[in-house]
């Protein structure tokens, strides 16, 4: 067995990884990095041509750093199957087709040229291949076989295991050991790997306990709108912005919080009604949230809405406390940019960030 870091293995971004076993080569994630134009986006995707192609693609999720130049390598390897979760492939399309949508305004405004079309990410989710947790999936006629188990990052994320007569490789991807309210954390899988590979960004740190997290922000919110001001959440679409929205659902229910509106902004709603169709994969709380109502993260009369119109965000900036929840989490584009440049003036405004920061 033989394994070759194409990106991600010193870096956050780019994350792909050749595993070569029993004359079968599976290529773990295929990532961009996300730190602008002055780096280069991608993985070395050369040496994949080089020495022979692929016999499959297999994804932990879909986050852009794990999968954004995927569309580039299938436009050169159409034939190659892709393996991911359901809920993965369902998502991948929102990210895939919102980056197109994003590299074709830097085309417009800066001649910045896209790595890929529209096109080239419709053909790579024609060959995509939904798989389920704990089900063996073969290759090569056997010799190899993929098994997606549970990683508790996002909905649908997945550690992922090869197996051949060579040995065993457990690959993580991003994951989370504790529960989320989105979905539950990762257990141990039952598999005596060989070899395990354990994304690390923040393991040589110890960590806030999440509770009083929750609860620090919470009150920060409540104080900030108290006196008058805004807050700003700039949060992943993914992920993180629907944990931010059912922390301050259940902080109204529990009247810690007083209803302010809350404004949803950016890609966060297709996720959000992504999160909705797979009411199977995520915890049981948020189960029985989207068997009662559908999409349980906006309210037809309560506080949570979301955003419709570009010309809604000046109204809001001009208008009474509230907290805006936008991507990207970053601030390095889209709505949350454009918020911050209306309420940073402000000192009685709050940037809250809770995410990861380039």
């Amino acid at each position: 067995m033989r394994l070759t870091f194409l990106g991600g293995a010193d870096e956050i971004g780019a994350s792909s990884i050749l595993v070569e076993t029993s004359g079968c080569r599976v290529l773990v994630d295929c990532g961009l990095r996300m730190g602008g134009a002055a780096r280069d986006p991608l993985p070395d995707l050369r040496s994949i041509q080089e020495h022979g192609g692929l016999d499959a693609v297999v994804l932990t999720h879909a986050h852009l750093d794990h999968t954004g130049a995927l569309p580039l390598l299938h436009s050169s390897l159409p034939n190659v199957p892709v393996f991911a979760t359901a809920p993965t492939l369902t998502l991948l399309k929102v990210l895939l087709f919102d980056a197109v949508k994003i590299m074709g305004g830097k085309l417009d405004h800066e001649g910045e040229l896209p790595l890929y079309s529209q096109e080239a990410v419709e053909g790579l989710l024609a060959r995509a291949k939904p798989t389920r947790f704990l089900e063996p999936y073969e290759l090569t006629g056997g010799a190899v076989t993929l098994t997606h188990f549970p990683a508790g990052h996002i909905l649908g994320a997945s550690l992922v295991a090869i197996e051949s007569a060579e040995g065993r490789v457990l690959v993580s991807g991003d994951f989370s050991v504790s529960d989320q309210i989105t979905v539950p954390g990762t257990l141990p899988p039952k598999l005596r790997a060989d070899l395990v590979l354990v994304e690390s960004t923040y393991g040589d740190r110890l960590h806030a306990n999440r509770l009083l997290e929750e609860r620090r922000l919470v009150e920060t919110v409540r104080d900030v709108v108290a006196a008058g001001g805004k807050v700003l959440i700039p949060a992943f679409a993914l992920g993180r912005a629907q944990e931010v929205i059912l922390i301050l659902k259940r902080a109204f229910a529990k009247k810690q919080l007083p209803e302010i509106p809350v404004w949803v902004d950016g890609m966060v709603r297709s996720v959000c009604e992504a999160y909705s169709m797979y009411p199977e994969w995520v915890s049981p709380y948020l189960r029985r949230r989207i068997e009662k109502q559908g999409n349980p993260f906006f309210d037809r009369e309560g506080p949570v809405r979301a955003v419709e119109k570009p010309a809604q965000r000046a109204e809001i900036a001009q208008g009474p406390p509230c907290c805006i929840v936008a991507s990207s989490g970053m601030l390095s584009g889209g709505p949350s940019q454009q918020f911050a440049a209306m309420l940073a003036p402000d000192p009685k405004n709050l940037i809250a960030i809770t995410g990861y920061q380039d």
